[in-house]
């Protein structure tokens, strides 16, 4: 009986729009600009505690909101509408600063692993505006949460409505938010440059490798059974594995052991006999719908 009552009282945060002085303010806005509130001056101390240029993470900064913006752009005039995901902003924005920071004749590595805790909290707070409206939702579960009709007008199912469906939102911003605490703690301890943004992209690769798995949002795409997310993160923790090898990046053997993980579990899906994930994605939604 209890699990019902925790999904209940998740439901009652849940919604479109948040009151703020008398106006709707969007939920999912409103917890972006939470995030980047929080996370621009907690950048900005570790920054301090590195003896950083602070005109060098603000161009950090800057070129973190300017490619969130062109993506928006872009994929607007090719999709007709927002496409924003998280992984891809993270990688544009780690390309974008690391040119930029050279440019500048900085060193991009310290600078980058307090920019990646910034960036994880960010994630989180967005992935709490994601739960609010119903986006990045999980599969149908008894202790899910279950969304209303107001939901639809932000782009949730109609067919939807009503069904539990567990927050796996929730459960990946938790995890940003602990990867992001981690990885401000390496930066404080003064570790090698690179080892929090070595920690943050092997760690978030290995989580978000699993919640895919959670989720049954089904206009993503997927190619060989694996989600774009699952790719990226094996990519990812593919490419932290080899920097660290060729003694570019800061290397742990639990980096290599999560690579490992990845790659097996990829292979088991990709060559394995079971359906694929959106296939089973699409008949759990409909028995719960039904």
């Amino acid at each position: 009986m209890s699990s019902p009552r925790i999904g209940d009282r998740l439901q009652a945060v849940t919604g479109t729009h948040v009151w703020l002085a008398g106006r709707a303010v969007p939920a999912y806005q409103l917890c972006g600009y939470i995030g980047f509130a929080l996370a621009v001056p907690l950048s900005f101390a570790l920054v301090t505690v590195q003896h950083l240029s602070y005109a060098a993470m603000a161009a950090v900064v800057a070129a973190a909101v300017l490619v969130v913006i062109v993506q928006a752009i872009v994929t607007t005039l090719v999709h007709g509408e927002e496409d924003l995901v998280y992984y891809r902003h993270v990688l544009a924005i780690m390309v974008v600063a690391s040119g930029i920071l050279w440019a500048l004749g900085e060193a991009p590595l310290p600078y980058l692993d307090a920019a990646i805790v910034g960036i994880g909290l960010v994630g989180a707070c967005g992935r709490v505006g994601c739960f609010m409206v119903g986006c990045c939702r999980g599969r149908p579960h008894g202790r899910g949460v279950a969304y209303g009709a107001s939901h639809t007008t932000a782009g949730f199912p109609a067919h939807l409505v009503g069904v539990r469906l567990f927050p796996v939102q929730l459960v990946e911003a938790t995890w940003l938010a602990g990867i992001a605490l981690v990885g401000a703690v390496l930066v404080l301890r003064h570790e090698a440059a690179g080892t929090a943004l070595a920690f943050w992209a092997v760690a978030y690769a290995g989580g978000r490798f699993v919640f895919e798995s959670m989720r049954a949002d089904l206009e993503r795409h997927y190619v060989w059974r694996l989600s774009e997310a699952q790719w990226t993160s094996l990519a990812v923790a593919g490419a932290m594995v080899g920097a660290g090898a060729l003694g570019w990046m800061p290397v742990r053997w639990w980096h290599a052991a999560v690579l490992a993980g990845l790659a097996g579990a990829a292979i088991a899906l990709v060559w394995g006999r079971q359906p694929a994930r959106d296939s089973e994605a699409a008949r759990s939604v409909r028995r719960a719908a039904s």
